[in-house]
């Protein structure tokens, strides 16, 4: 029989982004195996432990997923042991160059390419931008720049 993704998960962390879209039944299932620290295979009827940490991240305000009936609020209260709100690069622009040195970075070890000279003119550039998709837009834009296509 083969294990589930959270038994896989034993002894590690599951990283759930856009917690708020699971269906109703993920929810219940998530919240069971959050409360029971258990799961159980398909076909099984016996428990099995798991040690797992959750991370739940989001877009949504979920206090108001919850008051519409998205999110259940049993779930959600299980979750928010720990919040951190992290703001939009909009927000922190002083964070955008460095962020993008990184993602630059990495990408350029990813394509097997050397890291491509950036200017400081690109970079105002960047800080200017608006940056509605956050840190994944920034680091579609910093490949493409290793790429050697357009910023």
């Amino acid at each position: 029989m083969r294990i589930g993704k959270l038994e896989y998960a034993h002894g590690g962390t599951v990283m759930f982004d856009g917690i708020e879209k699971l269906s109703p039944s993920l929810q219940a299932r998530l919240l069971r195996v959050l409360q029971d620290r258990s799961v159980e295979r398909i076909g099984s009827n016996a428990p099995r432990p798991v040690d797992i940490r959750v991370i739940a991240a989001t877009h949504a305000d979920l206090d108001l997923e919850v008051r519409e009936g998205r999110l259940r609020a049993d779930l959600f209260h299980r979750l928010s042991a720990v919040d951190i709100a992290i703001p939009p690069l909009r927000e922190r622009r002083e964070d955008i160059a460095i962020l993008f040195v990184r993602f630059v970075e990495e990408a350029a070890e990813r394509f097997g390419l050397p890291v491509p000279a950036l200017l400081d003119m690109d970079l105002r550039l960047l800080e200017a931008r608006a940056w509605p998709g956050n840190a994944a837009e920034l680091k579609a834009h910093a490949e493409r720049h290793v790429l050697g296509l357009r910023l």
